[in-house]
């Protein structure tokens, strides 16, 4: 019986893994059978993964026929990476120096693929009100079409298109210092270049204030497609 063998299969990779609970994932679960039997009893949680959509309904079929979807979950696998800005520096003190970085991990298992060194980036960069005090759209300076990577690598620095995979720099866009905001929308590459940038504490509400604060025009949509 079918069943019987999935059952052998999964005691099979306890046995060669010491895996005694906890989070198993299954990557290419297939109809769902092994991945079903993965779960040997309550201190289980599994989660099936397989790049087929048909699998995945199959395989989502027959564990709510077993009565155990929720305690075992099947998705589409479709690969990809995460790209996130770090301080690898000291956390003794935040008066140290800093090491900001910018790294990409596989986003399946969390393996580290490469990062990039950030020289120009930190609250001693944009020198704002105070330690405490960031940039308002530091957020919006990382963007990712799942091959390629549009990021600033500095607190003032033009953009920079980077190879997802190696983190290779593709190009910079000399035209685009000073930008403060990225949106990528079907193929359109649109950036926001500002003469200052927008802190936690906006300016006083005067015209010096702001003359300094306003905006210097919208740099022109690029399509991604030729970067």
């Amino acid at each position: 019986m079918y069943v019987g063998l999935a059952e052998a299969q999964a005691q099979e990779v306890f046995n060669a893994t010491g895996v005694k609970g906890r989070l198993v994932v299954h990557v290419g679960c297939g109809d769902g059978k092994l991945t079903a039997a993965l779960r040997a009893n309550t201190s289980y949680l599994v989660h099936g993964l397989d790049a087929d959509s048909a699998s995945v309904e199959t395989a989502r079929a027959c564990l709510q026929a077993a009565g155990l979807y929720g305690h075992v979950a099947v998705d589409r696998w479709t690969g990809g990476r995460l790209f996130y800005i770090v301080d690898e520096g000291p956390i003794a003190a935040v008066v140290l120096e800093p090491r900001w970085q910018l790294v990409a991990c596989d986003a399946f298992n969390g393996v580290f693929l490469w990062k990039l060194p950030m020289p120009k980036w930190g609250h001693r960069e944009w020198n704002t009100i105070g330690l405490w005090s960031a940039p308002l759209t530091l957020t919006r300076r990382l963007i990712t079409d799942g091959d390629r990577v549009f990021a600033t690598l500095g607190c003032d620095a033009p953009l920079s298109v980077l190879d997802g995979a190696t983190g290779r720099e593709i190009r910079t866009i000399p035209e685009s210092q000073g930008t403060d905001e990225i949106v990528l929308s079907d193929g359109v590459l649109l950036l926001c270049v500002r003469g200052q940038l927008s802190v936690a504490e906006p300016p006083k509400d005067d015209a010096s204030a702001k003359a300094k604060a306003k905006p210097k025009p919208m740099f022109a949509p690029t399509r991604t497609n030729g970067i």
